[in-house]
C-alpha cells in the first residue's frame, strides 16, 4: 500500500516538495480535498504515472508534467521513482479528469438519449465512426458537384447546338433545320473528323453568297453541310 508521497520537484504548483515527518501517512481511505486549481489533479497524475507506465509521453500522457520528478514509499519499504515506472507494480487505477477528457464522450448528436462511451478501445471506435460518417459525406458531395457539373455542360451543349441549328436554318433558308439535326449531322461526321471540313473565311462567303442568290433552287448536300 502507498504510504506517502515522499518528494515532488517541479511537479506541477509542486516546485520542491516534501513529505514532512508531521504528516500522517496514507491510510487504506483517504480524501484529500482543496479549492480549484490546489494540486489535487496533479498529484493524481502521480498515480496515474504508475498505472501508465510512463511519464511525459506527448500522445500517451501528456498531462505529465514535462521535467516533474517524484517518489512514492510503499508499506513495505518499496520506493517508486518516476525513472523507473515502467516496471512498477504497483496495482494502481485512476478516475480523474484526465481519464473523464480521455475515455468518456456523451454524444449530443444522436437522436436517443446521450450514449457514454467508457474505455479507449470505445472512444477510438466511436472516432473510427465518426470518420466513416465523414468519409461517407465525402463522395455524396462528390456526385453531387458532379450532377452539377454535368448539368452545367448539358445545359452548354444544348444552347450551342439550338444557336447552330438556328444559324444554319437562316443560312440555307431552311425552317426544318434545328437542333437535332445539327445534333445528328455532328454525330455522323464525329466531332474529331471537322478539321478536313472547316471552310476557310473566303469559302464562307461564297457559299453564304450562294444560297442567297439560289434560296428558291435545291442546295447540294456539301452547301447544306
Amino acid at each position: 500500500m502507498i504510504t506517502k508521497i515522499s518528494k515532488l520537484k517541479d511537479y506541477g504548483i509542486f516546485h520542491n516538495f516534501i513529505w514532512k515527518t508531521e504528516l500522517s501517512d496514507f491510510k487504506r481511505f483517504n480524501l484529500i480535498y482543496g479549492w480549484n486549481r490546489s494540486g489535487k489533479t496533479t498529484i493524481s497524475r502521480v498515480f496515474a504515472s504508475c498505472e501508465k507506465k510512463c511519464t511525459y509521453d506527448k500522445d500517451k500522457f501528456k498531462q505529465y508534467p514535462e521535467n516533474g520528478e517524484f517518489e512514492i514509499k510503499t508499506d513495505d519499504g518499496t520506493t517508486v521513482k518516476n525513472t523507473d515506472v515502467a516496471t512498477n507494480v504497483l496495482p494502481i487505477k485512476v478516475f480523474n479528469q484526465d481519464f473523464i477528457d480521455e475515455n468518456i464522450s456523451f454524444d449530443p448528436l444522436d437522436s436517443c438519449n446521450p450514449i457514454i462511451y467508457v474505455s479507449k478501445e470505445d472512444i477510438e471506435s466511436k472516432k473510427r465512426l465518426e470518420q466513416l460518417k465523414l468519409d461517407k459525406i465525402t463522395p455524396g458531395k462528390t456526385y453531387e458537384q458532379s450532377k452539377k457539373d454535368k448539368s452545367t455542360k448539358e445545359e452548354t451543349k444544348n444552347t450551342f447546338l439550338t444557336g447552330l441549328g438556328r444559324e444554319i436554318a437562316n443560312i440555307l433558308f431552311d425552317k426544318s433545320y434545328n437542333k437535332t439535326k445539327a445534333e445528328n449531322k455532328i454525330n455522323t461526321i464525329g466531332i474529331d473528323n471537322f478539321t478536313d471540313k472547316l471552310l476557310s473565311a473566303e469559302d464562307k462567303k461564297k457559299y453564304e453568297a450562294i444560297s442567297k442568290s439560289e434560296a428558291g433552287k435545291t442546295q447540294t448536300a456539301q452547301q447544306r453541310l
